[in-house]
């Protein structure tokens, strides 16, 4: 399982986004355990209170539980994993939360801990908390004979696009196919062996290369998006310099989307907007299968529950009918029939929860592959949309290639008083004109 988590506070909007059912198509609270409320939201509120009591302020800890889209995964085996990270991070005991989300036919778990020993009334520190995770993850991954992600992969066999959660964070902001953007500027900066090559191969992608505000070397899209090339090319900023030469002979991000907004035209803003259109537009018949879905498996499921409950006060009230009181019930314990029953109400009990629990654990399994059916879909048509907006980009930047140079009054040397400008107008002229034709 790939696991995420963080140390925070803030739990009205934890609790928000665990009950969020607009964004899940199923959401099932699962355990809430060490809490005098059994109301999720009321729940965290207590751990907030508690918290009051101490200085810390990121007094939950939260984590996420990501299983493979092809596995198939039971509840023991999610209640195993979170067991193992209690001993780790020493939360054993601690009132927590599990919480059960699906959405695109993929199933994951959340679990909060409240890190405040109430006896005490300290925090458990979370020291390398990240490290003693990725130690689970693997084991899990061995453990079920999982293939492991490349990202977790060592040497040669890791992916080169591997992405950290700030690459992946912000592609997710501008809309982006990340993956897609670490291998185009990955190839753009192999095929180029100078400054003058390597800028062409970005205009053939929509990027302008411009010089940051902090980051040196940045790439600009067409909607003004920045991209560090030093983190999205994982070189630093000597490898970098030793190729495009120093920052200061690029446009800064003012200049540089100054130049790309003059060259952006209603029509070509309109034709994005079209795109978007026809997506959504073939997208609705989908959208509206799916919603009708989900709506039928949250009936399913409801009823399935409500029998099961029904059931489970029928056979619980037959069990404790074989206990008798007064009289009879002194003589089944003088005869030791009453610790027998006892003993057979327990099975019973137990073989009743296990029962229920494949009942619902096969029908969350139904639902998951009908759901994943549709997915297929909605990822051809996700990819659809993805290529047509890549080639509107293409014809964006062609058409602004075709653009003259930035007028002269963008491209004037900045001065400082009291300081001499000794670079020429035309020079640093030249030098924007040759990086902001995208």
């Amino acid at each position: 399982m790939i696991l995420y988590a963080s140390q925070r506070g803030r739990s009205a909007e934890l609790a928000a986004h665990l009950l969020n059912g607009e964004q899940n198509e199923h959401v099932t609270i699962h355990e809430i355990r060490g809490f005098v409320s059994q109301d999720l939201a009321e729940a965290l509120r207590e751990a907030y209170a508690i918290s009051r009591g101490t200085r810390c302020r990121q007094f939950l800890f939260s984590l996420s539980l990501n299983p493979p889209d092809y596995a198939d995964v039971p509840v023991e085996d999610f209640e195993a994993a979170i067991e193992e990270i209690e001993k780790r991070l020493n939360l054993v005991m601690h009132p927590r939360i599990i919480v059960f989300h699906e959405k695109n036919g993929r199933r994951h778990c959340h679990a909060v801990w409240s890190r405040i020993d109430a006896d005490k009334m300290v925090a458990v520190r979370m020291s390398h908390f990240k490290r003693k995770l990725m130690e689970v993850s693997q084991l899990l991954f061995l453990k079920h004979g999982w293939k492991l992600p490349k990202g977790m992969q060592k040497g040669q066999k890791r992916s080169p696009l591997h992405l950290t959660r700030e690459e992946y964070r912000q592609a997710v902001r501008l809309a982006e196919d990340p993956q897609a953007l670490k291998a185009m500027f990955k190839t753009s900066w192999e095929r180029s062996d100078s400054k003058e090559t390597f800028i062409r191969a970005l205009e053939e992608n929509g990027f302008l290369l411009a010089r940051g505000d902090r980051r040196g070397f940045v790439a600009i899209d067409v909607k003004g998006g920045v991209y560090s090339l030093t983190r999205w090319l994982a070189l630093g900023t000597r490898d970098l310099k030793s190729r495009l030469g120093a920052p200061e002979t690029l446009p800064d991000l003012g200049q540089a989307k100054a130049y790309l907004a003059s060259r952006m035209t209603e029509n070509l803003n309109r034709f994005i907007a079209e795109a978007k259109t026809q997506a959504a537009q073939k997208r609705t018949p989908l959208v509206q299968e799916l919603r009708s879905l989900v709506v039928s498996q949250r009936k399913e499921r409801h009823d399935l529950i409500q029998t099961q409950q029904k059931r489970w006060v029928q056979e619980t009230r037959q069990r404790s009918q074989r206990l008798y009181s007064g009289v009879a019930g002194i003589w089944q314990r003088i005869t030791g029939d009453y610790q027998k029953i006892k003993t057979l109400n327990e099975a019973e009990a137990k073989a009743g929860l296990e029962r229920d629990r494949k009942e619902l654990h096969g029908m969350i399994r139904s639902h998951l592959q009908e759901r994943q059916g549709l997915q297929k879909s909605v990822l051809f048509y996700r990819e659809e949309h993805r290529a047509e907006v890549f080639r509107l980009r293409q014809e964006i930047a062609r058409y602004v290639s075709t653009g003259t140079e930035p007028p002269l009054a963008v491209c004037m040397p900045l001065t400082v008083p009291g300081t001499l400008v000794v670079a020429s107008t035309g020079a640093f002229c030249a030098s924007i004109a040759l990086t902001c034709t995208v």
